[in-house]
């Protein structure tokens, strides 16, 4: 008996000791429903995101600590972003237990090892701290305030916000004071005093720790930031770091001696970043001719280089950018100990910090005070002075991606502005007018003083003169209006079959009379193939005559679908000067896409939902021959050519073949499921492009045909299993039969 029970004993005491080696967290919440998933996500620590799955009521979830990694941690349920879903814990190797009424986390109680108690503690010592129990309603009326955009009130409140926040502050020191050997502390003081004490106090409150608040990762990061803000003060050699730029070149900050240069610290996910960028950009074009550069570090994420570069092109960042692309790990972020973006460090020639964190007007005011007033900009001023149109009617215009408008008085009106080339003007009569009526009319504008005269009958007939781009866009459209004439009845009997569509889809027909409404309007474009080979080709020779005008820059985003990425090259080549406007660059973006979704380059990485709402990503078939096939639900020449894909399909996939479908559906799911269903294809992958509007706008952060330079569907990437491209067969390639020779070519016959 003594033996058994020792052993017992024996066995007792080991599982003790087991338990506090380890977390066990058991969480108990009314209404919480089976099947949810919880996220466990690292604030101090820098671990990654873990998840548990919930049984109806509860959870648990068990993890092993290293010696001194507990931390700060926020639990969600779900992914939503209701505030009741997440709960702030610090977690470490004990016992952990949650109970709440629901819903979500509200009102959840946490108890068990001694950090959560004083954590517990510690919010209950300012919950009850007469000096701060106003806070709340206070806070509640500022975001009141904000909400409802009233500036002025919250400029009033503003004063009572700071002098809360002082007292905060002293609240929580004195409570750290009390705790110092508690891993709360340092937990408080990383989060709640790091942006509040200076770095001297810091320091001193970090020397007070005792070895479980030193120790833990919040004790590790402080002390961190101590020893790396000291390095990195105002007066200190700025710290040398190393990155590949946007092309895989490696770029030093050592490079850049000799020129002021700010080292902007962003990432394109970042919206206060986004929203900065414009003085940034301001700051560069007036003193990069003065010695003054930008280089850009940006903190986004391993599967983030496409968002990344488009980033740097909307918003027109045109200096040196460098990332290791590791999200907050980011080498040179560390190194400076960048907690929070945007951040930035002005360095001088001799590579010395002379300003940190410089935002809105500070910028300008600093190297305004270095280097003098800003270069002066070239007036680029342009006046129409218009007469015609509809006496007090109001007509709408287009310029610069921006939407105005202009009302005719007693048969006049002016239009003002500076462009720096000539741009394209677009004006129409109606803020809902149809690119493809009468009401509208597209104008080149150049800087100077221009004539325009609207026809109020035919506003497509109105007339600019005094711009030589709008003359040279003249002489094409003459050209084109030949070639128009010549398939004048191919072109009427196609704009009948799409009216007789859009009727059709209008009054509701059946089904089955839609299906062949479209069938007719497509059997009507394909007929125009010569008429727009034609139009193609009175491009093209315009485009050789006149290859720097802005006219050619303009327009040949719209003939990319049907060149290569060497062909398209080849004219950007000769632009000369217009490859520094906007345009060049849009297009130039628009053939770096194309060449990145062409045979040679590596396959962009993707993911989403499938279409049965699981996980994919393109990296998932690594290993296999991939073909990407880019489609849509309405698109004709998709669904024509699924019943061939589907051949292909059932040949190859035994030998190690996959589609992956990439619908350009989202704003019409349920058209998308319909179609994958009814034309049988539902064997293979499918996904969303990822496009979504907002406003008049588009959100492209998850667009996968971006990246692939996708401008006409359907187009086709085989990718081989290394992940490389090696076809092309669509917009910017070959045909189909190319594609099913190569497939023969790799699987055999």
């Amino acid at each position: 008996m003594k033996t058994t029970l020792s052993c017992l004993a024996l066995i007792c005491s080991a599982l003790a000791g087991y338990s506090q080696k380890n977390l066990h967290l058991k969480a108990t919440i009314k209404g919480l429903q089976a099947g949810t998933i919880i996220y466990i996500n690292p604030i101090s620590g820098e671990d990654m995101i873990d998840s548990v799955v919930s049984k109806a009521g509860s959870f648990t979830y068990h993890k092993t600590f290293r010696p001194a990694t507990g931390g700060y941690y926020l639990l969600q349920i779900g992914r939503g972003y209701d505030e009741q879903n997440f709960m702030r814990l610090y977690l470490d190797n004990g016992q952990v237990t949650i109970t709440g009424n629901g819903p979500g986390f509200k009102d959840a109680k946490a108890s068990g090892a001694s950090f959560i108690k004083d954590m517990n503690d510690f919010e209950s010592y300012l919950d009850n701290h007469a000096d701060i129990k106003p806070r709340k309603d206070l806070y509640a009326k500022a975001e009141e305030l904000y909400s409802k955009k009233d500036t002025i009130g919250f400029a009033a409140l503003r004063p009572a916000l700071y002098r809360m926040d002082s007292i905060v502050t002293v609240v929580t020191k004195l409570w750290v004071m009390q705790h110092l050997h508690s891993p709360i502390s340092s937990a408080v003081s990383q989060f709640q005093l790091g942006s509040k004490l200076s770095i001297d106090e810091m320091e001193k409150l970090y020397n007070s720790f005792g070895s479980a608040a030193k120790n833990n990762i919040p004790g590790k990061k402080i002390l961190h930031t101590v020893t790396v803000v000291k390095k990195t003060a105002i007066g200190q050699p700025a710290p040398v770091f190393s990155q590949a730029d946007t092309l895989g070149n490696l770029v030093s900050l050592a490079d850049f001696r000799g020129k002021y240069v700010l080292v902007d610290f962003w990432a394109s996910w970042c919206v206060p970043c986004r929203q900065e960028n414009p003085n940034v950009v301001k700051a560069f074009q007036s003193y990069n001719s003065k010695g003054f550069t930008v280089l850009g570090v940006s903190f986004d994420q391993p599967n983030g280089r496409a968002k990344w570069l488009k980033a740097i092109h909307d918003d027109q960042l045109t200096w040196t950018h460098v990332s290791d692309l590791k999200f907050w790990n980011n080498a040179a972020g560390k190194m400076y100990d960048i907690q929070a973006i945007p951040a930035n460090v002005l360095v001088d020639p001799n590579g010395i910090i002379i300003a940190k964190n410089l935002h809105g007007d500070e910028l300008m005011q600093k190297l305004q005070e270095l280097l003098g007033a800003p270069q002066m900009k070239t007036s680029r001023a342009f006046i129409i002075n218009g007469t015609g149109g509809k006496e007090g009617n109001w007509y709408y215009f287009y310029l610069n991606k921006k939407k105005d408008s202009i009302q005719v008085k007693d048969g006049q009106f002016t239009l003002k502005g500076e462009i720096n080339n000539a741009k394209q003007l677009t004006i129409v009569e109606k803020d809902d007018a149809k690119i493809a009526d009468d009401s509208y009319v597209r104008l080149f504008i150049e800087p100077g003083t221009l004539q325009l005269r609207l026809d109020s009958n035919k506003l497509s007939n109105s007339v600019l003169t005094g711009s030589k781009t709008q003359a040279l866009y003249q002489s094409l459209e003459a050209k084109n209006k030949i070639t128009a004439d010549k398939y004048k009845y191919l072109l009427e009997q196609s704009n009948k079959a799409d009216e007789a569509y859009d009727a059709g889809f209008k009054y509701k027909t059946s089904e089955k009379e839609m299906e062949a409404l479209k069938d007719a309007a497509y059997a009507a474009r394909a007929a125009l193939s010569p008429y727009f080979e034609e139009t193609r080709q009175n491009a093209m020779q315009f485009f050789k005559e006149h290859p720097t005008s802005m006219l050619t820059a303009t327009m040949l985003r719209f003939y990319i679908p049907s060149m290569t990425a060497d062909e398209a090259q080849g004219y950007y080549d000769r632009l000369g000067e217009a490859q520094k406007s906007e345009e060049g660059k849009e297009l130039l973006a628009e053939i770096n896409n194309l060449r990145s979704g062409s045979p040679g380059s590596m396959a962009t990485e993707f993911s989403g939902k499938d279409i049965n709402g699981q996980n994919l990503a393109l990296s998932d078939f690594k290993g296999k021959y991939v073909l990407i096939d880019f489609w849509a639900s309405w698109c004709g020449p998709c669904r024509k050519g699924n019943p061939h894909l589907l051949k292909l399909y059932t040949q190859y996939k035994k030998k190690g073949f996959e589609i992956i479908g990439v619908s350009d559906d989202d704003s019409n799911v349920t058209a998308w499921k319909k179609a994958v269903a009814k034309d049988g294809i539902g064997g293979w992958k499918h996904v969303l492009r990822g496009l979504k509007r907002v406003g008049d706008d588009f959100d492209k952060s998850e667009d996968k045909s971006e990246a692939y330079g996708i401008h006409s569907l359907p187009t086709k990437i085989l990718i081989d299993p290394s992940g490389k491209i090696i076809g092309r067969y669509g917009s910017g390639g070959e045909n189909d039969a190319a594609m099913d020779a190569k497939l023969a070519e790799i699987f055999g016959s």
